[in-house]
């Protein structure tokens, strides 16, 4: 290869030359072999991310800080859902985990895990990969069915034996209350939950609540 080097500067001379017809397709499929395995790792970089430290339903306190450390202690100035009666003796403790860019808020019954809510730290929109990835991984081996979505705003689904339901709330936070969630963040819990979760939605739209 003719190289011509300069001060400062040494490049190839066939470098600046077109391509014959094979260089071109040897470049081409290096290009895009690139671009593919990018794609290929950005995905799986997602997948590990959120596999390596989503919560999973009837866990212990102890094994879901095995996944991604010690729990925080709920902010005790914020609303929580052992305030309210509806609630007493189906949830009796409550933690915060904040694995990276999730914030987790978990719910036991008798030191199991019983109810989640995960949201963006930064409050923004998850895509569908990530909640598909949330509801796989928060129950093991499930199969999610989706079901009506309620309103024009949210999303639902409930596992085949209907032993855990899920929730995604993209609505403004003014078309939700407490006890369903902010804006983008998904809501996964057990049946009992889910029992008291819908009789105090009727009420809520028939003006008792």
């Amino acid at each position: 290869m003719d190289l011509q080097c300069g001060i400062g500067s040494c490049e190839a001379k066939w470098l600046r030359s077109p391509l014959d017809p094979s260089q071109q397709g040897y470049l081409w499929r290096l290009t895009s072999n690139w671009k593919v395995s990018r794609s290929l790792l950005a995905i799986a970089i997602l997948w590990f991310s959120l596999h390596s430290c989503l919560a999973q339903i009837g866990e212990t306190k102890e094994q879901l800080a095995h996944r991604y450390g010690p729990p925080s202690p709920y902010n005790s100035k914020l609303s929580s859902l052992l305030w309210w009666k509806e609630y007493y003796g189906v949830l009796n403790e409550i933690c915060t985990f904040h694995p990276s860019k999730l914030d987790i808020v978990a719910y036991f019954k008798d030191g199991k895990a019983v109810l989640f809510r995960y949201r963006h730290k930064d409050r923004s929109q998850m895509t569908n990969d990530e909640i598909s990835s949330i509801l796989n991984v928060a129950v093991t081996k499930a199969h999610w069915i989706r079901t009506s979505a309620g309103n024009r705003f949210d999303l639902r689904w409930r596992t085949s034996d209907s032993s855990v339901f899920a929730y995604y709330f993209q609505g403004p936070n003014s078309a939700h209350a407490f006890y369903e969630g902010p804006r983008y963040s998904v809501l996964i819990q057990t049946a009992p939950i889910d029992m008291v979760y819908k009789r105090m939605n009727r009420e809520k739209a028939e003006g008792v609540r």
